[in-house]
């Protein structure tokens, strides 16, 4: 008969998360992760898989909750909205204190070596999602008439999760959640005058 598991997966998976988020991929090894999991390595394997099998289900878990303000965002009621609920979003995220400093997704991309393909996959494809659902919303606001004909929503989209991404690297070097948020009301006053 199997022995039941003696640990909390949930817990488990956050700690995992939290792990590759301060260190990166390639500087995250098994036994770090096992240590900040509370479980000894087999056990890790047994329930997780891989490194790169845990570093997916980590980015799922960074996906589904800490990101969840994308899809909101996306609801946003006009195009300004959409934008503004977005790197707000970005910017709470970047300087919760609960958190380590900057984006998981994006350290994930400027930092992973030779090794790290997975993080580079993972967090890329997951960006471009994001992209495509922000161009799409974009799209639909200039059919309502909304955005004029001539904006590029897809450069939009692109210069927004520009934006992010040098806001996620200004949290990486101490930014405050004040400093993020004067960047990004400069932005969007910039992308909306009116």
């Amino acid at each position: 008969m199997a022995r039941p598991r003696e640990f909390d997966l949930d817990q488990a998976l956050h700690a995992a998360l939290h792990m590759f988020w301060q260190r990166g991929f390639d500087d995250t090894s098994l036994v770090d992760l096992a240590d900040a999991m509370g479980i000894v390595r087999p056990s890790l394997q047994a329930a997780f898989g891989s490194k790169e099998d845990l570093y997916r289900q980590s980015i799922e878990l960074y996906s589904r909750e800490i990101l969840a303000f994308i899809t909101r965002a996306i609801r946003g009621k006009t195009a300004a909205e959409v934008c503004r609920l977005y790197l707000k979003g970005y910017c709470d995220l970047l300087s919760d204190t609960k958190t380590p400093a900057g984006c998981f997704m994006i350290k994930a991309l400027v930092s992973a070596g030779r090794g790290a393909e997975v993080a580079r996959q993972e967090g890329g494809n997951r960006l471009k999602t994001y992209e495509e659902l922000l161009e799409q919303r974009f799209l639909q606001a200039q059919q309502d008439g909304e955005l004029q004909s001539d904006v590029d929503v897809g450069i939009l989209a692109q210069t927004l999760k520009v934006i992010a991404l040098g806001l996620a690297v200004r949290a990486d070097m101490g930014a405050t959640r004040t400093d993020l948020h004067h960047i990004a009301d400069f932005s969007l006053t910039a992308l909306f005058p009116e």
